[in-house]
């Protein structure tokens, strides 16, 4: 390998590992004290990975309305929970809280039937996901 070429693949690695470690800072921040920066928009929220540890959130339940025309409720939040039914588009459900990940709800149905779903195919009615109560 001629030296050229060495000191052209270091330095893409130097930069490559630098931008790593900002990105990892940047989102470690967020996780702790800077959440208020993110409440305010100064920050990009799609930083912040993880709750952080001193989050308190409303524990409130909303309802929200299916927005796909075949939706799957299951027993873990997760694709590979089984799965113990389906909703209808359309259909109105009650939100009981959202899962640490930030990808699931925890939901029940008109039938009494609880379990999780995707949170993108759920329109919210009369709140937003902040206001959602984390649960496991």
């Amino acid at each position: 390998m001629s030296r050229r070429l060495f000191l052209i693949r270091s330095a893409l690695a130097l930069t490559v590992g630098m931008l790593f470690v900002a990105s990892t800072t940047q989102a470690t921040a967020l996780n702790g004290a800077n959440s208020a920066a993110v409440a305010q928009g100064t920050v990009d929220p799609y930083f912040q990975l993880l709750p952080p540890l001193d989050a308190t959130r409303v524990s409130t339940t909303l309802s929200g309305i299916v927005s796909t025309p075949r939706l799957r409720v299951r027993d873990a939040a997760t694709f590979r929970g089984k799965i113990i039914g389906h909703l209808d588009e359309g259909q109105i459900v009650t939100i009981l809280g959202i899962h640490l990940n930030r990808r699931w709800l925890k939901i029940r149905t008109g039938d009494g039937l609880v379990g999780w779903v995707s949170v993108f195919y759920v329109r919210l009615v009369g709140g937003t996901l902040k206001m959602l109560a984390f649960v496991e």
